[in-house]
């Protein structure tokens, strides 16, 4: 029962894989039909398995072909400014390097083929052609919402800046409450946070313009 269940979680996140990249059922050299019957009905044991392994070595064979790209481009000190640009952890970048990750997901091996593409005009591989618009369009929309989650933050200090009126311009003014206190320090420790906030999405907005915009590439 305990191995049933294993296989039949196995099979989800295989599905799942494959029902984002179609074009890896060809690879596993399913028809239409039996894919379809597939999406609903769970496979035999030994299918799973033969999946599960195919799809293994698709993705080191994809590995390999990223790490003697990236060998050219990425130094031990350069992993993390370069980890920010594909939009990894430079560990997980570092893994891949080093080969102590020989497998990585498809979606990170997606992201550093995109990177590749911008600066090699490497060639993707064939289940990412259709999302290299959509992965670009997601990390644009990544960076307006921070700004904009920052821009509200702003304005909601700006309102609490009000409170302040209160408070009469002489040395005479009652000594202030805990409450009082909270009111005045909040909007001044907000605009810090805020501030920092807005620095580090200004420095993400600068690595996407030096590593897309400015390559003046169109992939679309």
């Amino acid at each position: 029962m305990a191995k049933e269940k294993s296989l039949i979680n196995k099979w989800s996140h295989l599905k799942s894989e494959i029902k984002r990249r179609p074009i890896l059922g060809l690879k596993l050299g399913l028809s239409a039909e039996t894919l379809h019957h597939y999406y609903y009905h769970t496979p035999p044991d030994e299918e799973i398995l033969r999946v599960e392994a195919t799809l293994y070595k698709d993705r080191a064979e994809k590995t390999k072909r990223i790490r003697d790209e990236l060998s050219k481009v990425v130094g031990h000190r350069e992993a993390v400014k370069i980890s920010q640009k594909i939009g990894i952890s430079d560990s997980k970048l570092r893994d891949i390097m080093e080969g102590k990750d020989l497998t990585p997901s498809y979606d990170i091996i997606a992201k550093i083929e995109f990177f590749l593409f911008m600066i090699f005009g490497f060639d993707v591989s064939l289940e990412n052609e259709e999302f290299k618009n959509a992965y670009l369009e997601t990390l644009v929309d990544n960076l307006s919402s921070k700004v904009n989650s920052i821009g509200i933050s702003l304005l909601r200090c700006s309102e609490n800046m009000a409170f302040l009126k209160k408070y009469p311009v002489n040395k005479n003014y009652p000594k202030l409450s805990s409450s009082d206190e909270y009111y005045i320090k909040g909007p001044l420790s907000a605009i810090g946070w805020d501030l920092k906030k807005l620095t580090e999405v200004h420095e993400e907005i600068q690595i996407f313009m030096d590593a897309y915009v400015r390559k003046g590439k169109d992939i679309r």
